[in-house]
């Protein structure tokens, strides 16, 4: 990219300043945000999560924090819907690089709870008393554990929290004593376990080893190997453990790491596994006759995602699914989706959940047993965990007006924008509609900065007075962390049959270059969700709105109007996506703007109107 991109290094060192916020209203009854009372970046607070059968009580893990000791927060939810911090669990014995907390389990009733330190080797029983304290009750470990054995890697308590399955190189079952002492009774594998999941009574185990190697050959691919296995295993009535079946998916890809994640029906009957394709992901869907023989029933998968099955978890009677796409570094976002079955058995997203963008929700998840709480995780510094509650109506809380902001770190630019019609009078400008998170020294602790698309420059920083235009892009840079954030009403949108397009969409005006020469716009999205690249539209009039022409990217680039490529900051450097490309597929990301540039290489007619159409999702 050329002379807007190094003219915008050149002011990044010129300039000094930071952007902010004012919330969004969320009804803490449909949807809210968990953060530890004394957190702190690179905690990792909620980096494993665990949900009751009821949804009333929220386990969440945190094993970054005090120098990787790790610890683990209980959560409980008032009548109003409300949730707050109950206790704080920590490990007796607990030392520097145990990571306590990086995997965690409660028991149906939120009374026992399983808590993974893969650092130390070892899982602790924490159970809570009448009057709501918790206390340590054992400290597990394998009887024949090993330095770098991982134990306690992956935990899975059963509905009565009388039986535990423990993730290490192998996987242990230890089960509870009449007295409240624990005894290690099997050892199913030596091998996996980097996630487990039991059955509500504890007869039926999963033992995920996504590093289980499969040798294949193709006549037009030659040699290659995929990777991952799932191993079931069934208790028997005297208490011992049998493999009963090793699941593995019907298509084969090279590089997956299937069984990455797990999750059990209660009855055992449904099993949801996740594998990481090719970075894309895919999550998959098993069912166990009547015979105890098991069948891939369904593949899960969904468009524009980075990492689709990082976390999963299943409803009690496995008729919906949370499925979690991670990736702190893509620019796909981290989203979480909803996937219910249907009757005949055939499964559908629903629904897609979001959080404050640089939250990186969906590195764990967790469903109540009816499915109508979600309980999900971030593992990024200390940027908490998100409860959300599903409508009598099936439905999903939606996005709040202008969405849920997005994080901003000290000392850092961003391409930003409005995702709403900014709620403020006229004359009320970016100081108000972005200071209400942030310092309120605008201009000396932070500052905004715009692209003139007409004259092609940058003109002076913006006044305090300065609107947020939706639409149009800004630069923000403050000396200070905060939240971008905007109240406001919901962007107004247009009937994009008008320009001979479909469905509603945002039309935002490019500028037109002379024959010969090209010209940059920074585009800012206007929604407060994520919209492909690739559902963007070009119109373009040569007779001043009389009559349009639709392009994609691509084909807008050939035409010579449009450029099929965006460019996106990413807080140090430039990126580029197209329409088209694998691996370079755009997403618009809420609250930010990109670059997007004009050609004058068209061979007809100057055009006279040229837009870019936003679809509505």
């Amino acid at each position: 990219m050329k002379t807007p991109l190094k003219r915008i290094i050149l002011f990044i060192t010129l300039l000094v300043l930071a952007a902010g916020p004012t919330h969004a209203v969320v009804d803490p009854a449909t949807v809210q945000k968990l953060l530890a009372d004394d957190g702190a970046a690179g905690d990792k607070f909620g980096n494993s999560v665990s949900l009751s059968a009821d949804g009333g009580i929220a386990l969440i893990g945190a094993s970054g924090d005090d120098d990787d000791f790790g610890s683990a927060y209980v959560f409980t939810r008032a009548t109003d819907g409300s949730w707050n911090q109950q206790a704080k669990l920590t490990a007796e014995d607990g030392a520097a690089d145990d990571y306590f907390g990086v995997s965690v389990s409660l028991s149906a009733d939120g009374g026992t709870a399983l808590i993974g330190a893969l650092g130390d080797g070892s899982a602790y029983v924490f159970s809570r008393a009448t009057d709501g304290s918790w206390s340590q009750q054992d400290k597990l470990t394998a009887e024949d554990g090993a330095t770098n054995d991982r134990f306690g890697r992956s935990v899975s308590l059963s509905a009565d929290g009388g039986i535990a399955l423990i993730g290490s190189s192998g996987s242990y079952v230890f089960t509870r004593a009449a007295d409240g002492s624990w005894s290690q009774q099997d050892k199913l594998t030596g091998r996996g376990g980097n996630a487990v999941s039991l059955s509500a009574d504890g007869s039926m185990a999963l033992i995920g080893d996504d590093l289980d190697a499969h040798f294949h050959f193709s006549a037009f691919f030659g040699p290659y190997e995929t990777f991952g296995s799932v191993y079931v295993f069934t208790r028997a009535a005297n208490g011992s453990w049998s493999q009963q079946d090793t699941l593995t998916p019907k298509d084969i890809v090279a590089g997956r790491s299937f069984g990455i994640s797990l999750s059990l029906s209660a009855d055992g009957n449904i099993a949801l596994i996740g594998a990481n394709c090719a970075g894309l992901g895919s999550v998959y869907v098993f069912t166990r006759a009547a015979d105890g023989s098991w069948t891939q029933w369904n593949k899960l998968t969904a468009a524009y995602t980075i990492n689709f099955g990082h976390s999963v978890s299943l409803s009690a009677d496995g008729s919906m699914a949370l499925i979690g796409a991670f990736d702190a570094d893509s620019v796909y976002g981290t989203h979480v989706f909803v996937f219910t079955r249907a009757a005949y058995g055939g499964w559908s997203q629903q629904d897609m959940l979001d959080g404050i963008e640089g939250d990186q929700l969906g590195h764990s998840v967790s469903l109540s047993a009816d499915g109508g709480i979600a309980l999900i995780g971030s593992s990024v510094g200390s940027s908490g965990s998100y409860v959300f509650t599903r409508s009598a109506d099936g439905s999903w809380p939606p996005l709040p007006v202008c969405g849920w902001g997005r994080n901003l770190p000290a000392n850092t630019w961003l391409m930003t924008a409005p995702s709403c019609q900014p709620a403020s009078p006229p004359g009320v400008g970016i100081a108000a509609q972005y200071g209400d998170d942030l310092s309120p020294d605008y201009a000396t602790n932070w500052i905004g900065w715009k692209w003139n698309d007409v004259a092609q420059n940058y003109p002076p920083a913006m006044v305090a007075a300065d609107p947020l235009v939706l639409g149009e892009g800004n630069w923000v840079y403050s000396r200070t962390a905060g939240t971008l954030n905007l109240e406001g009403t919901a962007t107004p949108t247009t009937n994009c049959a008008a320009y001979g397009g479909s469905n509603q969409c945002f039309d935002i005006d490019l500028t037109i270059p002379p024959v010969g020469e090209n010209h940059w716009n920074i585009v800012g999205h206007p929604f407060p969700y994520t919209v492909n690249w690739a559902d963007v539209q070009v119109a373009v009039s040569l007779d001043s709105g009389a009559t349009w022409e639709i392009y994609s990217p691509s084909t807008a680039e050939i035409a010579g109007y449009v450029s099929k490529i965006y460019y996106r900051w990413n807080g140090n450097s430039y990126d580029s996506y197209d329409d088209s490309t694998p691996g370079s597929l755009g997403v618009l990301q809420p609250q930010e703007s990109v670059w997007v540039r004009s050609l004058g290489s068209y061979s007809g007619p100057v055009p006279q109107k040229l837009k870019l159409l936003i679809p509505v999702r």
